[in-house]
């Protein structure tokens, strides 16, 4: 079973979130933060906006930038749509687009996202990936990301994991963090189980 990269984010945001949506079939309303979030991907005129603003800033002097890469791993079975990729000497780093404001440090579900493609780039580039970017464009803030081995094994072991989610094998723990939960659509059916 293949998977898309933006699963693995959602996993790692809360893996109850995943069971909700793609096992059981539940949607949440769209809500304003959403639909801006969806909005902002899906309006080529402002991304392109932004991405042509990152391509400017001196950090990124390399040899070739390209926007909106479908990226894969056969080994993985795993795929998806990166942002902006960066090549510099022959070497892949993954750049991130993210609409909200810098948190104190990057959250765990965007470095798995970020770290998810960095391990599609290396099967297909066949270069280590050991760093990559997240932009967060509310705080016009560049972060650079270490990609190291162990979130790689982090990430790829949680492959298997949310396959036999999806497959139906086991329903996943709850997250315990309230702040996640506070305001999670899902929390009445979590609070269920």
């Amino acid at each position: 079973m293949e998977l898309e990269v933006t699963l693995v984010k959602q996993w790692f945001w809360c893996p109850r979130h995943v069971y909700f949506r793609y096992v059981l079939g539940i949607r949440e309303p769209v809500f304003e933060f959403l639909r801006d979030g969806k909005a902002l991907h899906e309006s080529l005129t402002q991304l392109e906006e932004v991405r042509r603003t990152l391509l400017l800033r001196k950090e990124f002097q390399y040899d070739k930038k390209l926007v909106q890469v479908h990226v894969y791993s056969k080994r993985l079975g795993l795929r998806g749509v990166l942002d902006l990729l960066l090549i510099k000497r022959g070497r892949p780093i993954p750049v991130e687009i993210k609409l909200g404001e810098k948190p104190p440090l990057p959250y765990l579900h965007h470095k798995a996202q970020l770290t998810a493609y960095a391990l599609c780039l290396e099967d297909m580039f066949g270069k280590y990936v050991s760093k990559g970017y997240i932009y967060y464009i509310k705080s016009d803030d560049l972060t650079e990301i270490t990609v190291t081995d162990d979130l790689k094994r982090l990430v790829s072991e949680s492959l298997e994991k949310i396959r036999e989610c999806l497959r139906g094998a086991f329903v996943p723990s709850a997250v315990q963090d309230e702040r996640k939960c506070r305001n999670c659509w899902f929390r009445r059916f979590c609070l269920r189980l």
